[in-house]
């Protein structure tokens, strides 16, 4: 039974994984953020017995160095950090007083 289930689910993963991979107008982030999303809901119906379990149903990385390719947040410049440190100040103030 295991044999056969993993014959029809793998693939199927395999041909998913490719048709977000075939979507050159997501970035490379959406399409890992789309594969989670199912993986995340398909591993809560393996949790609930809906789906058997095996070790082949998720490939172990099909989005490799999905990190080193999403650009960070630009820092603040000196004039918003200056700005956010003021607002958390007299926020700080006004909890201490008990303003708020």
């Amino acid at each position: 039974m295991l044999r056969s289930y993993r014959k029809r689910w793998s693939p199927g993963i395999q041909h998913y994984i490719g048709w977000l991979k075939d979507h050159q107008d997501w970035s490379y982030g959406t399409q890992k953020v789309r594969y989670d999303h199912t993986k995340s809901v398909l591993a809560a119906l393996v949790r609930r017995g809906i789906l058997l379990a095996h070790e082949d149903l998720f490939p172990a990385n099909p989005f490799p160095d999905s990190n080193s390719r999403s650009k960070g947040a630009k820092p603040l410049s000196q004039t918003e950090r200056l700005r956010l440190a003021m607002a958390l100040r007299d926020d700080i103030v006004a909890i201490h007083k008990g303003c708020v």
